[in-house]
Formats: structure tokens, C-alpha cells, sequence
């Protein structure tokens, strides 16, 4: 899957469906939110990943550290399976999966959704990989992202049906911006994706990237002690 490419044509059939005042208002939060500065303390590259505890799927605990433990990992923040722009960046990484494994590496998304819908989202979209609930977007506050959805957008979710509240278990209208993280084993971030436009998202390929230098160097350090 072309990532961008399936994102440029969902918003695209959104538009068809809206009016350009709901077009406009759109484009103009997202606009407002990107001129912020609310993500600006974002987690960035060479910083440490904040710890985390989730509980799964499964409704098993999932932690940074045992996570780590294996090996590197990509760290994804998504607003919910009610949005469909995170549908399909859950699909897109689903489907290069085996090549992340394949680089040693693990990949885990988190939302503040409740268990219940977190388990929805993994079992609709059939995905074999840790969907963690971070209710109350503790997490996402650690990395950064959370945020107050604007009045404005609010009126338009709930004009949509969208259940955020619902899905979140709670009166608030906090969500993450999109974020993605790949993190080295040591805990170190080696590359920080953050978003304020939740309708784009983090090419898988650049995921694939950083992974393979991960190992290249790891791979050259280990020719390196060998041959001291």
C-alpha cells in the first residue's frame, strides 16, 4: 500500500462529501493547530523514549521496557478506529510487519481508546501486532501529543456521530496528534514523526529506513569489537 497516496484519496472523498465551509474549517484548525506550538516538546530524536505500561488486546500488560527487552521498536500514537486516516496507516503498517520483524525490531500503537474498542480496531483490521490503550492519553502526554480537540472540530465530530467520548470512556475531547517513534534497543529515539495534521502519517518506508541503519550499525559495531 501507497500510504500517502491512500491518504490523499480518503481526504479526498471527504471533501466530496462535505461543503467547502466544512472544507475550509478543516483546513483552517489544522492550520492553526500546526502554528501552535503545542507539540513543540514532542519527543525528537536523541531523546529517551518515555516509559510506558498498557494493557493490550489482549488485556495483557505491555511495557516499554519488556518491549525493549527484544530488541528495537516502533512506537505509534493513533486517535482511535473511528478515524479512518488511522485505519489506514494501521493497515500500511500491518503490511510491512514481516519486514520490520524481520530487521529484529517490533512495532506497537497506542490509543486512548478503552480496551473494548482497542480490541475492535485489532481484531477489524486483523492486526498481529500490540494495540495498547492508553486511557487518559498518559502516554501521549509523555511523547507530547496530547491535545485538546478545538471547539470547533468538536461540533463537527459530534454533527458526524464521531464517538470519540464514547470509545474514550470519558468527557474530554483530548486525542493525540499522529506521532510515530522507532526506538533503538538502548531506549534512545533514532527517529520522531509528530503531526498536527492527523491526515498525514509516516510512510512505512521511512520506518524501513531507519530500522536497516539501526542494524547496519549495530552490524559494523559488531565487526569492529571483533576485529579490536
Amino acid at each position: 500500500m501507497n500510504l500517502a497516496r491512500a491518504l490523499a484519496d480518503r481526504l479526498a472523498a471527504f471533501e466530496r462529501g462535505v461543503t467547502q465551509d466544512q472544507s475550509s474549517l478543516y483546513r483552517m484548525v489544522l492550520e492553526d493547530l500546526g502554528r501552535s506550538g503545542l507539540f513543540d516538546a514532542a519527543v525528537t530524536a536523541g531523546q529517551r523514549a518515555p516509559s510506558f505500561a498498557l494493557l493490550n488486546q489482549h488485556n495483557e500488560i505491555v511495557s516499554l521496557s519488556s518491549l525493549l527487552a527484544r530488541g528495537p521498536l516502533v512506537v505509534t500514537f493513533y486517535r482511535g478506529g473511528w478515524c479512518p486516516y488511522c485505519n489506514l496507516q494501521l493497515l500500511a503498517y500491518q503490511q510491512v510487519l514481516p519486514a520490520i520483524r524481520e530487521l529484529g525490531a517490533q512495532l506497537v500503537a497506542i490509543s486512548p481508546q478503552l480496551l473494548d474498542h482497542s480490541e475492535r480496531t485489532a481484531q477489524a483490521a486483523r492486526l498481529d501486532f500490540p494495540v495498547l490503550s492508553d486511557v487518559g492519553n498518559v502516554a501521549a502526554a509523555a511523547y507530547g501529543l496530547a491535545f485538546e480537540l478545538p471547539s470547533s472540530l468538536r461540533a463537527e465530530y459530534e454533527s458526524a456521530g464521531t464517538p470519540v467520548q464514547v470509545n474514550n470512556g470519558d468527557e474530554t475531547w483530548r486525542l493525540p496528534a499522529p506521532g510515530t517513534f522507532v526506538v533503538a534497543q538502548s531506549g534512545l529515539v533514532v527517529l520522531s514523526y509528530v503531526d498536527a495534521d492527523y491526515r498525514k502519517r509516516l510512510e512505512p518506508t521511512e520506518i524501513l529506513g531507519a530500522l536497516t541503519d539501526l542494524r547496519d550499525e549495530i552490524q559494523s559495531a559488531d565487526l569492529a569489537g571483533k576485529s579490536a
